[in-house]
């Protein structure tokens, strides 16, 4: 199998899958309250701000994630078209667009309760759908979701240069055995082919009324496996755990860009490690709980790095991801048609 199939199965898998981990960003009780979910407990950034390299390090070294303003991203016309297909019947997204199999990629629509967090009790409660370059869309979505998908990798090729500008400035090197392979940049790292990242439209229902439903958990703690995530959502409800276990808003809005460190970034730059704790970068649990009645809209894209890098001391991306969704991808290592779990 190709390099691109396999960063293509990859990439894929890494949006489906969650999995809930014991390690969380270094803040405490005192510098993040436990208020709202739309409470801005992550500083927002001006992306066109001079200081915005310097900003956005600091806030993934605090707290994993990191909220922008300024982008030039505007997602009104992506809601309400992904409006008009969630307000499709199931058996029509189901018959027309759901393509569990082999020669799909895991491409396509997901029904609500599709998807459980490994070692949850419970499903999701949400439908999304997978798009990639190339892939059939539903009728009635426009080229604005293609356009999307373009505006999220060019942003994600901008946050990694500025955070090697950040690195440059400290004199801080990625670890030798990434230097040693010929990546010496986190830019480098996550150079991933257009072909091979992944767009997920998320889309929690709305409630008929108000309910006892408010306030509970509709996606599963979890950090992710891929680099970076970003995303837009319409409505608040991402929460983000401190060390001490307690759960805070991420905040921001419909027209904030929301980027998450994950654990690709995290091992690619030994954040994971007690002696990296100023310099590198961390992956945060996180979860969605349901802050209204009204529909929420999250519109992620996941980058992750080349699956044959050596990320961790003994193992390659593609091992490291094999072991946290049981090897669903060693077939597509060996040429072999998968179908990747969600």
């Amino acid at each position: 199998m190709s390099k691109l199939k396999t960063a293509l199965l990859y990439i894929i898998a890494i949006s489906c899958t969650l999995f809930p981990v014991t390690f969380a960003a270094e803040f405490t009780e005192g510098s993040l309250s436990a208020s709202a979910a739309n409470s801005t407990h992550v500083s927002i950034i001006d992306l066109q701000s001079p200081d915005a390299s310097e900003k956005f390090l600091e806030s993934l070294r605090k707290t994993g994630f990191a909220l922008f303003k300024n982008h030039g991203i505007d997602t009104t016309s992506l809601t309400k078209d992904w409006e008009e297909f969630y307000s499709s019947s199931d058996e029509y997204k189901m018959q027309k667009y759901f393509k569990n199999d082999p020669a799909s990629n895991a491409l396509g629509y997901y029904p609500y309760a599709a998807e459980r967090a490994e070692g949850a009790a419970a499903q999701n409660k949400m439908e999304y759908y997978h798009d990639a370059a190339g892939h059939e869309l539903p009728d009635c979505i426009s080229d604005e979701t293609k356009s999307y998908f373009s505006d999220m990798e060019t942003i994600k090729i901008q946050l990694s240069r500025m955070i090697d500008q950040e690195y440059a400035k400290e004199g801080f090197q990625l670890p030798e055995r990434l230097r040693s392979q010929g990546i010496d940049s986190v830019e480098k790292m996550s150079q991933l082919n257009l072909h091979s990242s992944v767009v997920r439209i998320l889309h929690y229902p709305a409630l008929a009324e108000a309910s006892d439903c408010i306030g509970e958990v509709v996606n599963l703690e979890h950090t992710d496996i891929s680099a970076f995530s970003l995303l837009f959502a319409t409505e608040p409800g991402l929460q983000l755990q401190a060390r001490d276990g307690s759960w805070h808003g991420v905040g921001g809005g419909s027209d904030i860009l929301v980027v998450n460190a994950g654990d690709m970034l995290m091992w690619g730059t030994d954040g994971h490690l007690p002696e990296n704790r100023e310099t590198g970068i961390k992956s945060t649990v996180h979860r969605v709980i349901r802050f209204s009645t009204r529909a929420r809209f999250a519109f992620a894209a996941f980058f992750g790095v080349k699956p044959w890098i050596q990320i961790l001391p003994e193992e390659t991306a593609l091992h490291a991801f094999n072991k946290r969704i049981g090897g669903n991808l060693t077939a597509a290592a060996e040429g072999e048609s998968v179908t990747t779990s969600v």
